[in-house]
Formats: structure tokens, C-alpha cells, sequence
């Protein structure tokens, strides 16, 4: 059962949709929280010294050293008592989140105008190549249709000596 609570405790509840739209905008170049950094801060690079080790748990949550006063046994006792009191309130509140459905994230509104404007944009995109494609369809298919080509009629300037086989609309072919 801890372990279940503890895991209930350290996930973030998100629908399919959200989580896909959170993707895209990664995808697209949109900052995580790992990429923003505040004046003053320390940006990580490439060449920097491994991550230190993970710190050593609070002195409370340590064996008792054999020399220990009651004094400090007192003091541990309080405040491992603390911290399990904190973690089950903890544990408690995820639940009654869950039950009660109070697990929209923060800033909903701002992930569902995301999705929003990236629905907007694709069916812009989708009616702009469809109106492109339909215009270069009917512009080919005017081309075919519309225009078609009659050789010239002989006149009688044209000489019968260049051995051209002239065919117009409508006659038979002769040699001019």
C-alpha cells in the first residue's frame, strides 16, 4: 500500500491529448522548465563535471549513533514523527484529489489554448493547400479544355516548293 501512495504521490495526472499537444510543442521548439533559466543562474553545458552524488538523508532519518543523548533521541523521535505525518497528509491529499477530480493542472488554460491554436492552424493550412490544389486543377483542366490549335490556313503566298504537308481544320492534306 506505501508503495502504491508513493507512487500515486510522485505522478502527474494528464489525459492523452494533453500530453500529445505538450509533445508537439516540444517538438516545435517550445522551452521546457529544464531550458528556462533566470538572470543569475548557472547554465549547465556539455563539458561540466558530472552531477554530485544524491545528499545523505536528514540526520533524523539516520541509525542512532550508541552515544546519543536523550535529549537528541527526543528531538529525532519528533521529527521522524514529523516527516511521516507530512508524507501520509501528503499520500491523503493525492487521493482525495483523485476522488473528488480536482486534478486539472494549474495551468489548463494555457495547454488547451496550445491545442486550440495548433488545431486552428493546421485546418488553416489543410484549406489553403486544399484552395491551391483546387486552382491548379482547374487551371490544368482549362488548358486541356479550352485551348486547342488549328493549323493556319494556306494562302497563297505560300509556295508548294518547301515540301511542307499542311493540314487544316476541316480539309484534307495536300503538299504546298
Amino acid at each position: 500500500a506505501a508503495a502504491a501512495a508513493a507512487a500515486m504521490s510522485s505522478t502527474t495526472v494528464m489525459d492523452e491529448e494533453t500530453l500529445q499537444a505538450l509533445q508537439r510543442a516540444r517538438a516545435s521548439g517550445m522551452p521546457t522548465l529544464d531550458d528556462i533559466h533566470l538572470p543569475g543562474e548557472e547554465e549547465e553545458g556539455i563539458d561540466d563535471e558530472p552531477a554530485p552524488p544524491a545528499p545523505e538523508p536528514h540526520w533524523s532519518q539516520q541509525p542512532a549513533p550508541a552515544d546519543e543523548t536523550w535529549g537528541r533521541s527526543c528531538k529525532r523521535a519528533a521529527f521522524r514523527t514529523a516527516f511521516g505525518t507530512l508524507y501520509a497528509i501528503d499520500v491523503a491529499g493525492e487521493w482525495l484529489a483523485e476522488l473528488f477530480g480536482i486534478t486539472t493542472p494549474k495551468y489548463q488554460f494555457v495547454i488547451d489554448d496550445l491545442i486550440r491554436t495548433q488545431e486552428e492552424e493546421a485546418e488553416q493550412k489543410r484549406q489553403e493547400q486544399e484552395a491551391l490544389d483546387r486552382k491548379a486543377a482547374s487551371e490544368l483542366h482549362s488548358v486541356h479544355t479550352d485551348e486547342t490549335f488549328t493549323a493556319p490556313q494556306p494562302t497563297p503566298a505560300m509556295s508548294s516548293s518547301t515540301g511542307i504537308t499542311v493540314v487544316a481544320a476541316g480539309q484534307e492534306s495536300g503538299t504546298l
